[in-house]
């Protein structure tokens, strides 16, 4: 119900700054220029293909000579078979998927943002409108209270 509420309220608010057809600051336009970034799917797509690389390079990273020196220190045997060799070896299991689930996971996020800033965009003037509005009216509430 909560969801359904929150909903009503921000097409009511939204709705005339739906109809604007350009952002009328620069800063507005700043805003929606990121978020037609941000939403753009070839954008998406790019960030989780990029993170799914760089998460792919890290777990790759050897780590089988820090390991054995840190069992030498626990007076560990130095020639462990299961001894991990690589960050993979320790984090992922050995799970073949880690990158494409990376890839998903910041694709589907960055999709998200971008439709949120997208959202913020399109209702910042509109709410900058409504706390000038508010501002008029409450100085002259405050004039009022001065005139009597």
């Amino acid at each position: 119900m909560r969801r359904f509420i929150v909903a009503a309220l921000a097409t009511a608010f939204a709705s005339p700054a739906m109809a604007q057809t350009a952002p009328q600051r620069q800063d507005d336009q700043a805003i929606a220029g990121a978020a037609a970034t941000l939403a753009n799917p070839e954008t998406a797509h790019a960030a989780g293909r990029a993170m799914a690389k760089m998460t792919g390079a890290i777990l790759d990273t050897r780590v089988d000579e820090l390991q054995r020196a840190a069992d030498a220190l626990r007076d560990r045997p130095n020639a462990d078979p299961n001894a991990p060799h690589t960050v993979r070896d320790m984090v992922a299991g050995g799970d073949p998927t880690v990158e494409r689930r990376v890839e998903e996971r910041t694709e589907h996020s960055v999709a998200t943002a971008g439709a949120a800033v997208r959202a913020a965009a399109v209702m910042v003037p509109e709410l900058r409108a409504t706390m000038a509005e508010l501002r008029r009216n409450f100085q002259q509430a405050l004039d009022e209270i001065d005139r009597r």
